[in-house]
């Protein structure tokens, strides 16, 4: 038998996953699945929407919307403006399923489905109830393509939407959902082609806007690509710094490539070598954090939902068997990331009980045992408490050890040694200016991301299990307010207003010992600082693989030097 791609593997892994979605209600619940994939954001409102104008049809439960947002299929990704929750399904099970979808539908009820999302979408605009523009857009857009007449005006819209792009961040985003969320795009590669383009400025650091007409030949194009590249120019001019530093360093680069200066090289390769090494320390350690955040919302989450249903009823073994399937699969990458920073002083013990947490979820998913379910959510609840700060305190270490201002100074005095062209100096000049900047910002995002991670340890250890933790919470609450405060100050965007509601909220109903709302706010709130520490931890993450393409070329130069 022929050994399958690791694409293959992903859509038979998302096809495992309906099956057994399916297979613990009825042959309805694919009906469900098979709606439920046409839109790329799902709300419990829009799926009863969904429900009453098609499920019906089949038979489908009621019960059953609720069933597939709080299944492993879905994740939450955020909140609408007016508080419900916002879910997505997984994208893997998304291609998969809305494949089978359109051949078991067909075109024309597609159709329907997409014109029904618009009018939908419509009437959420006008009575301004989608708090994320963003997310709304997206959902319009994926319903204009499932209409063959909408497409064009689609195409437009999005070429718009990259004229006015104002960051790298909306150049990532109009590349993810045109060639991952919308999958009739395809049939428009030259769309495609630019847009990956643009957004390869952004990943290597060396490229130039000039390239995107080097790479793109169809003269039908030029317009498109005119305008991709403006955007490109603008989007860099207002944000320099790291690319300012990856120009000075290449200029760097070159004049050493050119000259014999071996001392003074050997020493500043000892630490562009140990900065590069650092910079991957802390990239892995962030994927780290990642993987253990995400295991924690599409499973961690969902295992002690199962546990606290098993107590009226009996365990769902084949739900278990799902969850004990997917981590299975952080463990895997887990364990491939800690293996390659295994001198980071971290340890594998960790790793060792995530492995037991797994074997135990795979008994009580065949033996249908409590007892086994309560010893892996322990187990994970424990890696999942410890682990994060451990690896905030290492993070620190790399961080501190980077030695920036050892680098712009040794290159400093390189260049008024060997090089004579004024010009050249001061480019120099800037770019070790904007890395002393680009250094600052590092350290500032890593104590702010130091603070949120404080502020998500101490949450960890207040549970609503037992009739005295209110009076737990209420002890800790007034640190962890203060806390809160001090790092959204300051901030005018909406997470932190969203977050400030929230803590106002919580703080008055401890004050009114309102019982009753204090476990649902506190959840919420302990919900939002974990989604903060988390795109700290990515924009972090995203900084440090930007500096470290950016030490690229000198260090390949240097490294050539006797």
């Amino acid at each position: 038998m022929m050994a399958l791609s690791p694409d293959e593997q992903l859509q038979e892994y998302a096809r495992t996953r309906v099956y057994y979605f399916v297979s613990r209600f009825d042959e309805s619940y694919r009906w469900l699945v098979y709606y439920a994939s046409i839109p790329l954001i799902l709300t419990a409102e829009l799926l009863g929407y969904l429900h009453s104008q098609f499920l019906y049809k089949h038979h489908v439960p009621w019960e059953a919307d609720a069933d597939l947002l709080l299944s492993s299929l879905c994740e939450p990704i955020g909140e609408t403006g007016t508080g419900e929750e916002q879910f997505a399904m997984d994208v893997h099970v998304r291609a998969v399923v809305l494949s089978e979808a359109e051949q078991r539908l067909g075109s024309p009820r597609i159709e329907q489905v997409g014109r029904l999302l618009l009018s939908y979408i419509h009437q959420l605009r006008r009575n301004s109830r989608y708090g994320w523009e963003r997310e709304l857009q997206t959902q319009r857009w994926a319903a204009m393509a499932l209409i063959d007449n909408q497409r064009n005006t689609l195409i437009t819209e999005i070429r718009e939407a990259m004229r006015k792009a104002s960051s790298p961040d909306d150049i990532r985003w109009l590349k993810q959902i045109t060639q991952d969320y919308i999958p009739q795009l395809q049939a428009y590669p030259e769309l495609l082609h630019v847009i990956d383009l643009a957004a390869s400025q952004f990943a290597t650091l060396d490229t130039d806007p000039l390239q995107l007409y080097e790479e793109t030949d169809n003269e039908s194009d030029e317009a498109l690509v005119t305008e991709t590249k403006e955007t490109v120019e603008r989007i860099w001019a207002q944000q320099p710094d790291i690319k300012r530093v990856a120009s000075s360093l290449r200029i760097v680069a070159s004049v050493f490539q050119k000259s014999t200066v071996s001392l003074e090289v050997s020493q500043l390769n000892t630490l562009l070598s140990s900065a590069y090494k650092q910079l991957g320390a802390v990239i892995n350690l962030l994927e780290q954090f990642d993987l253990l955040y995400r295991l924690e919302i599409q499973c961690f989450n969902g295992l002690v939902y199962e546990q606290a249903a098993s107590i009226s009823e009996p365990i769902d073994q084949e739900r278990l068997a799902e969850y004990a399937l997917q981590v299975q699969g952080f463990s895997n990458q887990l364990r491939m990331l800690a293996e390659q920073l295994s001198s980071a002083g971290m340890g594998s013990l960790w790793l060792r009980y995530l492995t037991e947490a797994t074997t135990d979820l795979a008994s009580a998913s065949k033996e249908a045992s409590s007892k086994e379910l309560d010893k892996a959510i322990d187990t994970l609840r424990n890696i999942l408490t410890i682990q994060p700060p451990r690896i905030n305190t290492t993070l620190n270490k790399n961080l501190a050890n980077l030695q920036f201002a050892e680098i712009t100074q040794s290159i400093h005095t390189m260049a008024r040694i060997h090089i004579q062209n004024p010009e050249v100096i001061d480019q120099i000049e800037k770019g070790m200016g904007a890395l002393d900047q680009v250094d600052l910002i590092l350290t500032q995002l890593q104590r702010e991301r130091s603070g949120w991670q404080d502020v998500v340890t101490q949450t960890r250890f207040i549970n609503f299990n037992e009739d005295d933790d209110l009076i737990e919470i209420a002890d800790h609450w007034p640190q962890l307010r203060l806390s809160t405060k001090q790092l959204y100050k300051g901030y005018d965007e909406r997470w932190a207003k969203e977050l400030q509601r929230v803590v106002d909220q919580l703080d008055a109903a401890l004050h009114t010992n309102d019982i009753s709302s204090v476990p649902e706010l506190f959840a919420n709130y302990r919900g939002q600082v974990a989604h903060r520490l988390w795109r700290m931890s990515l924009t972090t993450q995203r900084l440090s693989e930007d500096i470290q393409q950016a030490l690229k070329p000198l260090i390949a130069v240097v490294e050539q030097q006797p």
